[in-house]
């Protein structure tokens, strides 16, 4: 007679409010009673700054990005990056940062030499010790250099 045996698992998470933290982790066989602390990984947190929106728009010569942010604390500067296929990116651009600010920004920067069909953009924002996270992507569809159709992510929050 074979015997099916269930073990049920606790796992604990936990890591210290850090831009670069190590994260601890603790396995507990609910069953037998064991605990097992391990490391997982090391993660990265975000950056101390809210983007509140980050939009493109064409016009068939050039696209214009905006972003609004708040609550930025030691932003050093906004690198505007450019892919062809929404997971590999070049900067195309530099925007500086506020730095400290508990109002909104707001930011904005122009490609004025877009890829014809498809372009995705994201930003890298970068802090002033050189941490750094990624915003969501846009992509911005350019045919012919005139027809210009944007896609926008919805608003969200770091």
């Amino acid at each position: 007679m074979k015997q099916l045996f269930i073990a049920l698992f606790a796992l604990q998470i936990s890591f210290l409010p850090f831009r670069r933290a190590a994260i601890t982790s603790t396995a507990t066989d609910t069953l037998l009673g064991n605990t097992s602390e391990f490391s997982a990984c090391t993660a990265a947190t975000a950056l101390p700054l809210r983007l509140i929106s980050f939009t493109g728009i064409g016009n068939g010569h050039f696209v214009t990005l905006n972003w609004v942010t708040a609550d930025e604390q030691n932003t050093n500067y906004f690198a505007v990056q450019r892919g062809l296929d929404g997971q590999n990116f070049d900067q195309v651009g530099k925007v500086q940062a506020a730095g400290n600010s508990s109002q909104e920004k707001e930011y904005s920067f122009i490609d004025h030499r877009p890829l014809q069909g498809t372009g995705f953009y994201r930003l890298q924002m970068v802090d002033m010790d050189g941490s750094y996270t990624y915003s969501k992507i846009v992509a911005v569809k350019i045919v012919n250099g005139e027809d210009v159709i944007s896609l926008v992510p919805k608003a969200f929050t770091f």
